[in-house]
């Protein structure tokens, strides 16, 4: 059986994480939870607007990746920063 290879969405996510690396570590540097969280909303909606026809019909796609992004530079300033 042939599996199907996973398609390659690497330009998406440098795009992305272009547009949502300053919005994704100024929403996480906000102490209060609630607020966070908005602000991390906030950003993946003005990311996803951002893209525009690029993320049409790939919008779980595009969130799957924000998500991702956001992960990986949440981890990173554990680790560099102690946080």
């Amino acid at each position: 059986m042939l599996v199907p290879e996973a398609p390659d969405y690497s330009e998406l996510r440098q795009k992305i994480e272009a547009l949502a690396r300053d919005r994704i570590l100024a929403a996480v540097a906000i102490p209060e939870k609630q607020a966070r969280y908005q602000a991390l909303d906030q950003a993946r909606q003005e990311v996803l607007a951002d893209l525009g026809p690029e993320a049409e019909g790939r919008e779980r796609v595009a969130g799957n990746l924000f998500s991702d992004i956001k992960k990986n530079l949440v981890r990173n300033l554990v680790l560099t920063e102690q946080r």
